[in-house]
């Protein structure tokens, strides 16, 4: 402020002036939970297919939300991969509380948003009845994955919920604990990060093999609501817009991340020589090793072609030898036509209140019950306050 306009201004009035002016423009902070139910009443009307959920103390006090859009729904359960990471932040504003989060990539490597949870602390009661509502949306839970970090419970709502679903930890979050408690140990990061990244499950236990080897060190102990809603639902529906509009414009077969997949592949793919077992099974030398790539099973030893559903320099010289199309390699999911159809539902806007059609038994009166933000590590060992 005062280089470009000359005036002093310090953090605390800068602080200020942008409350009162949120406030201005989306209501008081407080006063905003009231309308929360009705909020998600006309949410509904406006987007058919939508889910949204409360639940609340005695007395009507707001505890839980969860909001997940009917086209996020629809699009996830028919075109998109079945990968889903979740995590919560804290929201930052007078009121405080958490926002949880659920999203998946699209065909081109893009965020895709699934579900949002709201509420006044992280803690396992809040994450088993996050899952729960989540469950009620999700149709194929076969090849179903989440992705989380090491939070207990994270862990615990998904062994009673997604009993059947795959468990990951994220490697980003985990990386940063690694570092945090072994930040001279650069011989145990760096095997960490060539265990994370390798596709064989024997490569990967040769590589936690090598950990016991290494002398480690000793062990240490270690918005309000509804403004959020209008929020997201403003930047929801910009992002569907503008992917929508970029889906259209793709001039190719597959997304863009797809095609430079296999433009960095081609070189390498074009020193490698192919041996021919039958009409489906070929044997691939390559500088480093040798692979057998199955064309009827769509799979590779080198397991890159099973797990990404793209192909691998293997599988790409087999379908040079062949004359396929490298493209038919590919998994659908990675093809234009699935990316226009995860976007194909817009994100429609909700009426101003004026005009909002609520009935008695929709229009409840939530009181927001303010609590102190606890950190993560005093929560897991006690979920009493949730």
């Amino acid at each position: 402020m005062r280089d470009k306009h000359g005036i002093n201004l310090s953090y605390n009035k800068a602080y200020r002036s942008k409350d009162n002016t949120l406030h201005i423009v989306f209501g008081d902070q407080w006063e905003s939970f009231k309308m929360l139910p009705a909020y998600f009443h006309m949410l509904e009307k406006s987007n058919p297919g939508r889910v949204t959920k409360t639940e609340t103390y005695r007395k009507n006090r707001f505890k839980y939300g969860f909001m997940a859009l009917g086209a996020f729904i629809e699009r996830f359960n028919t075109v998109i991969r079945t990968v889903i990471p979740d995590d919560a932040t804290l929201l930052k504003s007078n009121t405080r509380g958490v926002l949880l989060v659920v999203v998946c990539k699209d065909g081109n490597e893009i965020i895709y948003p699934l579900a949002f949870g709201f509420a006044n602390s992280e803690c396992a009661k809040l994450w088993t009845w996050f899952l729960t509502k989540l469950r009620e949306v999700i149709l194929c839970l076969e090849l179903l994955m989440i992705v989380s970090d090491r939070c207990t419970g994270i862990s615990n709502g998904m062994k009673a919920i997604f009993r059947d679903a795959a468990q990951g930890v994220c490697a980003y979050q985990l990386a940063k604990n690694l570092k945090q408690h072994c930040r001279k140990r650069g011989d145990v990061i760096n095997l960490y990060y060539r265990a994370t990244y390798v596709y064989r499950v024997e490569e990967f236990g040769r590589l936690m093999a090598e950990l016991p080897q290494l002398r480690l060190m000793p062990r240490k102990r270690y918005g309000p609501r509804k403004r959020t809603e209008i929020q997201l639902e403003y930047l929801l529906q910009h992002w569907f817009h503008d992917r929508r509009s970029n889906a259209r414009e793709m001039p190719k077969f597959l997304t863009h991340n797809a095609d430079q997949h296999i433009k960095d592949r081609v070189l390498p793919s074009q020193r490698c020589e192919i041996h021919p077992f039958d009409c489906n099974r070929f044997k691939v030398y390559s500088k480093w090793n040798e692979e057998i790539v199955d064309l009827e099973q769509r799979s590779c030893s080198c397991r890159e072609w099973d797990l990404d559903e793209l192909p691998c320099i293997h599988a790409m010289v087999v379908a040079t030898f062949k004359g396929m199309p490298i493209s038919a390699l590919c998994s659908d999911f990675f093809t234009i036509g699935w990316l226009k159809q995860a976007y194909a539902m817009a994100v429609n806007p909700v009426p101003k209140p004026e005009v909002w059609d609520i009935t008695n038994a929709v229009h409840n009166c939530i009181v927001l019950l303010w609590k102190k933000m606890i950190d993560r590590k005093t929560r897991e060992k006690s979920d009493t306050f949730c």
